[in-house]
């Protein structure tokens, strides 16, 4: 087996089980499509080879994303090695990884907000008939509860008692949360009532994500 059927293995077989797979799937495509190695059979893969492919990834990418890719391929060979029996180690267990960068300690300014809610085409008395005023609203509720994108997207009307936000789904280490809802986070509630039945903001992560670059880029909002 070579490292490319390896690949695509994980990605058919494992990779529609997890959450996130969708990022998954196109990062493994992209390694599949721009990996100098992938031909090398599992048997021939040591960690020279991972090495190779990071520096000069690092090149390209940020040292972030590097981490991320390898994020992404070490389950990838740990599923290998335990499961499936094809590994008898993992050529990444002794791969030097880069740096990770300093947290982000961004802070978006009342210029930028307004600026992209002008993009959004979204203001508080806005009837949020189109996705992208739908964004600018979760945008909104986002400054105001800390929610994370995947967390708007999935946030139900049956998540909301009272003036508390309920997050079934979370990266955090807590998991399940309770968040409580400001007078103006509330008044975003209200104005999202009959978009839909079932989700407060209607939004697929896809389109919440390309639509926040679009007018980020177009609101020449950087970093």
């Amino acid at each position: 087996m070579t490292f490319a059927q390896l690949l695509e293995k994980y990605r058919d077989e494992v990779t529609p089980l997890k959450d996130g797979n969708r990022q998954e799937t196109i990062r493994i495509n992209r390694f599949l499509k721009d990996s100098d190695f992938v031909n090398v059979k599992i048997a021939d893969l040591t960690t020279h080879h991972f090495e190779k492919w990071k520096l000069k990834r690092l090149k390209e990418v940020s040292a972030l994303s590097v981490l991320r890719e390898i994020a992404v391929l070490n389950p990838i060979l740990n599923h290998a090695k335990r499961t499936w029996k094809y590994l008898k180690a993992n050529p990444l267990d002794d791969l030097s990884k880069p740096s990770k960068p300093p947290a982000r300690d961004r802070l978006i300014t009342d210029k930028e907000i307004e600026a992209l809610c002008f993009q959004f085409n979204y203001t508080p008395d806005a009837k949020l008939e189109t996705i992208t005023s739908r964004v600018g609203a979760a945008f909104m509720f986002a400054i105001e509860t800390a929610f994370r994108a995947q967390e708007l997207c999935n946030l139900r009307w049956v998540d909301i008692k009272g003036r508390v936000a309920k997050i079934n789904d979370s990266k955090t280490y807590a998991g399940i949360r309770e968040v409580p809802l400001s007078k103006r986070a509330m008044a975003i509630l209200e104005q999202c009532k009959g978009v839909d039945d079932t989700y407060v903001f209607k939004l697929r992560a896809s389109q919440h994500d390309s639509l926040f670059r679009k007018a980020k880029g177009k609101a020449l909002i950087e970093d």
